[in-house]
């Protein structure tokens, strides 16, 4: 169903004529939607937008509306992926706060996401990494919507995870839209490990 303001509802729109929290929100993401790598993501900041039609932008709008800007290609769709994965964990894990990710690497080459609740770590579940999810999870880290990767390094059973609070990544799916993975639980002898700090992509930090 369309909203009041997609439905071009002239009340709706006189109700927020001249409100200069939602004027910010538009000059925002309208500077994204021109600067954005990839038409795909305008739909998104476009409800991102409207959800902040009562509110100021605050940290979580600016930092999903600069990791939209920035996808390219098909890491948009990774992005839903990486979420909606998150999200299916946390529910298989009893409603767990946070999920680690951390990309992994098969024996044989292949790249995986092992998604865990970190008061069940050995409960893992796994996936086919998406293209291009180990710049998507950079990005995610980069511009604020993740604290950051966790290295521990020597200890490789513990390294590069990137930890997300599940309610930020709901708050993201009601913008971006679900696009669920096949997971299963993650086999004791995967692989070689860890995908390094190095490896994950993207531009130089």
């Amino acid at each position: 169903m369309a909203t009041q303001l997609e439905s071009g509802d002239p009340e709706a729109l006189a109700r927020l004529e001249g409100d200069e929290r939602f004027a910010e929100v538009i000059f925002q993401n309208y500077r994204r939607a021109m600067d954005a790598l990839d038409p795909a993501v305008i739909p998104a900041l476009g409800q991102l937008t409207f959800a902040y039609r009562n509110q100021r932008p605050d940290g979580f709008f600016k930092s999903l509306g600069q990791v939209l800007q920035d996808l390219a290609g098909g890491e948009f769709k990774a992005l839903r992926q990486i979420m909606s994965a998150i999200s299916t964990t946390a529910t298989r894990r009893g409603g767990a706060q946070t999920i680690e990710v951390t990309p992994w690497k098969n024996a044989d080459g292949r790249q995986e996401l092992h998604l865990a609740d970190p008061e069940d770590r050995q409960a893992a579940l796994a996936c086919v990494a998406p293209d291009d999810a180990l710049r998507v999870l950079d990005l995610i880290e980069r511009h604020g919507l993740a604290p950051g990767f966790q290295d521990y390094g020597a200890d490789l059973a513990f390294a590069n995870r990137l930890e997300l609070a599940v309610e930020t990544c709901e708050r993201v799916l009601t913008i971006i839209g679900r696009e669920d993975l096949d997971l299963a639980p993650a086999g004791a002898n995967s692989g070689a490990g860890p995908v390094s700090l190095d490896a994950r992509g993207g531009p130089g930090r």
